[in-house]
């Protein structure tokens, strides 16, 4: 009997071809590419290619406030550094940061979800982020959401 881990993963190589499959596995195993803290602020959302190499893409990455995305642009080259050896090869050339659209949190390694900030204050935002507890986070957040 096989594991149905293994099943899905096999399913998913065929269904997920060309580059989409690299982003795909940038979603999944962010946090461990970028670290708990990182994941919590940022969103891997596409890379682009140039050729069908697949090398030297260009990374775009949402960011939960201009803040840290002028700290991580200053990380830049850590962050390549990282995800390059993660897939063992140039993948990555350039990280393209947005801020201001959504915040992404990590359920766990396969899920994530998103909170849009019109519904959230800035302020309520950064004080959830420092939050340890991520359950804790979790129910801060879903209380701010019915807040008027």
């Amino acid at each position: 009997m096989k594991k149905i881990e293994s099943l899905v993963q096999k399913i998913t190589d065929k269904a997920i071809k060309g580059d989409a499959r690299f982003i795909v596995q940038l979603i999944l195993e962010w946090p461990k590419i970028v670290g708990p803290h990182l994941s919590t602020l940022t969103h891997p959302e596409k890379i682009i290619f140039k050729n069908k190499i697949y090398e030297d893409g260009r990374l775009h990455v949402q960011v939960i406030h201009s803040a840290y995305a002028f700290e991580l642009s200053m990380q830049q080259d850590t962050l390549i550094a990282r995800i390059n050896g993660f897939f063992g090869r140039e993948l990555v050339g350039k990280i393209i940061l947005k801020h201001g659209g959504h915040v992404f949190k990590t359920l766990s390694p396969t899920t994530a979800i998103s909170v849009t900030p019109a519904h959230i204050s800035q302020d309520i935002l950064k004080a959830v982020n420092h939050v340890g507890d991520f359950d804790l986070q979790q129910a801060l957040l879903s209380l701010a959401k019915h807040l008027p």
